[in-house]
Formats: C-alpha cells, sequence, structure tokens
C-alpha cells in the first residue's frame, strides 16, 4: 500500500472507532515535509468521552496510553503504534477543550494551561 492509500485507510480505522467525530493527520505528513524515516501523527477528536480500549483492542503493535496518560489540554493522551511497518502517532484530543482554548486566544488570552499534564485549571507544565 502507497503512502496516499495508508493515509486513507488509517483515517478510515480510526474514524469509525466508537465516539470518534473526526481524523486529522498533521506533522510533517500533512505539511509536505516529510522524508523516508519520518512518522506518521494522527489526531482522533471526540467529545468528552473516548475509550483507549477500541484503539488497543485494533491489535497494533505499540502503546496505547488511557485518556491523560500524558499531554493535557489539547493533547490528552495517545498512542505509539506500528502499522504497516509505519511507526504512528496518534493523539487524543477532546474538543471541548480544543474549543475552550481556540476561544482563549480568539479572545487575545493566551496561556500555558492549554499543554499542561492535567486539567485546564492545572499549573502550566510546557
Amino acid at each position: 500500500m502507497d503512502d496516499a492509500e495508508f493515509t486513507q485507510w488509517f483515517g478510515a480505522e480510526l474514524a469509525a472507532l466508537p465516539e470518534v467525530l473526526a481524523v486529522t493527520l498533521g506533522g510533517s505528513r500533512a505539511g509536505g515535509t516529510s522524508h523516508a524515516g519520518s512518522d506518521w501523527d494522527f489526531a482522533i477528536y471526540y467529545r468528552r468521552v473516548f475509550d483507549p480500549s477500541s484503539l488497543r483492542n485494533k491489535g497494533w503493535q505499540g502503546d496505547v496510553s488511557e485518556i491523560g496518560g500524558w499531554g493535557g489540554g489539547v493533547m490528552n493522551g495517545g498512542a505509539w503504534l506500528t502499522v504497516g511497518g509505519r511507526r504512528v502517532d496518534v493523539h487524543y484530543r477532546d474538543l471541548d477543550e480544543v474549543e475552550y482554548w481556540l476561544a482563549e486566544a480568539e479572545a487575545g488570552r493566551s496561556s500555558r494551561n492549554c499543554c499542561s499534564s492535567t486539567s485546564r485549571a492545572s499549573p502550566a507544565m510546557c
């Protein structure tokens, strides 16, 4: 499977997970700056609830964290996988958090809490 086919296939696999509302491709693959050794960066978007066991149950090799296992705010855990010989990162993103931080930025308010290790009320750990 070539890279375009992989992107379509893997994106569809993620989109089919329960509670997933959207999937994006990011990083160098999305930006057109990747090279042969670049990994793949996907994000799954859900609202309030996502059960990582649905991703874990796909059986792909790698580590799948629980919600909040790392990151925080707009990046709320994820997975480091090997799928079809490709290194793939999957980031969890709760749309409520994304929308909150977008509204803060649009209002001219900034905070380092958007990438803290827990909730938006936590001290910044960026």
